[in-house]
Order: structure tokens, then sequence, then C-alpha cells
């Protein structure tokens, strides 16, 4: 799944922000992913990046392509799909 906001940054369990789904929303969406199959989430928006794993989808918050907040870079994801999965990496330095 790509969205723009991340539904969550590093945990699900986070409190509620300008880069996440408010928790009830979170909870909701969390739901229908697993009923119909999601295995990633590659979303944007907060120039930060981040990355975690739970219930078995991978959440990936991508760095910007642009303009970097705090300690983060620019870059992009390279996302490879195949019947058996999908693998991605961050390539550095834009």
């Amino acid at each position: 799944l790509f969205c723009h906001c991340p539904v969550a940054m590093f945990a699900l369990n986070e409190p509620d922000g300008h880069n996440n789904f408010p928790k009830e929303k979170r909870a909701r969406y969390i739901e229908l992913f697993k009923k119909y199959g999601v295995e990633g989430i590659f979303s944007g928006h907060s120039h930060l990046g981040g990355y975690f794993q739970s219930g078995g989808i991978q959440h990936v918050n991508s760095m910007p392509v642009a303009k970097a907040f705090l300690t983060g870079f620019s870059g992009i994801n390279v996302v490879t799909v195949t019947e058996k999965g999908f693998t991605f990496r961050c390539i550095r330095g834009f």
C-alpha cells in the first residue's frame, strides 16, 4: 500500500501527532489492511524516515527526495515486488 501520510511512524501505539493517523482511525485501518492481506505500507510526509514491523505488516516511512528534517538524509526508496513478496532499499544522497 502506498500513501502520503504514515499510519504510524515507529509503533502502532504511539501518540497521535502530525505525522500519523489518529489512534482510533489507525486501529480501524490496520484491521482492514490485515483483512485484505497488506504486507507493506509505504509513506512519506514526515521528512524524517522510519521503519517498524507489526502484525506481519512492514511500515516504511521514506526519506524525502528534497529537504530532510532533523538527522535525516535525502534519498529514494527502491521497491522490488516479486511473486514471493517485496524488498526495499534506500539510496542516499540526492
